[in-house]
């Protein structure tokens, strides 16, 4: 198991010392960026930190469209703190749902709209079997492992792209832009994309080659 790997898992058993008691603002807005839904109508999500109710793990205050986490219940939970901003996440992506339902309808109608729903879903059957609540907790639970395995990567500066055939162009794009070329060079940039073995060494050199550009 590489480094990566190693830290993603430790990361997942919250065993990880990451020096502060939060996730960072940085790990909290690239969550949001990656699993939020986009809305011209409602903006942009924020979210915070803050004082909630002792049970409560985080909530979604849709008429600021605002998530918040709450700052004592989650302090060292990591994977508990990513978990309530998916879950928070997804009422806003119901929020925006609602606000694409009804597009001739202003913000605070639809807010309202939602509201109602959520209002009326609660009074019929409870906090736990309520319809957006039990679509927010299997939101979360579908997205978990693979919104830890991003955090791990960004938190350690990797950068993520859809295939290796993708990583490779941006690899090789990023090592002809330079003047000199060294392995060190190269195996830098192979860590950074969580590739840096000497099989793929031999193959960026030798494709460097092609290009005409010679390694040192």
């Amino acid at each position: 198991m590489n480094l990566l790997r190693e830290y993603i898992k430790k990361l997942l058993f919250e065993v990880i010392d990451l020096q502060t008691e939060w996730l960072s603002p940085q790990v909290v807005r690239f969550l949001i960026n990656n699993y939020a839904e986009k809305s011209t109508t409602l903006g942009t999500l924020s979210w915070e930190y803050g004082k909630l109710k002792g049970n409560v793990w985080g909530v979604y205050r849709s008429n600021h469209r605002k998530l918040i986490v709450n700052k004592a219940k989650t302090k060292n939970k990591f994977k508990q703190q990513v978990s309530t901003v998916l879950h928070e996440t997804q009422h806003w992506n119901q929020h925006v749902a609602c606000a694409e339902e009804f597009p001739e309808r202003s913000v605070k109608q639809v807010t309202s709209i939602r509201g109602d729903r959520c209002r009326l879903e609660l009074q019929r059957k409870g906090y736990w079997n309520a319809e957006h609540e039990i679509d927010a907790r299997a939101f979360a639970e579908k997205h978990l492992e693979d919104a830890m395995s991003r955090v791990g990567k960004f938190a350690s500066g990797k950068i993520e792209v859809e295939s290796e055939e993708e990583a490779w162009e941006d690899i090789l794009d990023e090592l002809t832009d330079l003047d000199t070329v060294t392995r060190l060079d190269i195996g830098k940039l192979l860590m950074t994309y969580d590739m840096n073995t000497p099989e793929n060494m031999q193959k960026a050199i030798g494709d460097l080659r092609d290009l005409g550009v010679i390694a040192r």
